[in-house]
């Protein structure tokens, strides 16, 4: 499993909440969607779920976004 999120603060959180359950194939990541595939091999995935992403509707705040 992979997590992605920007907020240093909700990874951590979400780092902790990990190491309390002992999950071990999980790798958590502070980077933008739209590299994730600098990251992986090539035809490594084979279903993925994005799981409340913020809209960030805004002109100004697009760069907030996980996925543009």
């Amino acid at each position: 499993f992979i997590g992605l999120e920007l907020r240093y603060k909700r990874l951590v959180l979400a780092a902790k909440k990990i190491e309390q359950q002992t999950i071990s194939n999980i790798l958590l990541m502070r980077e933008h969607g739209e590299f994730i595939d600098e990251y992986l091999p090539h035809n490594s995935i084979d279903c993925m779920h994005i799981n409340f992403p913020d809209p960030w509707s805004k002109k100004a705040r697009r760069k907030h976004r996980i996925l543009s």
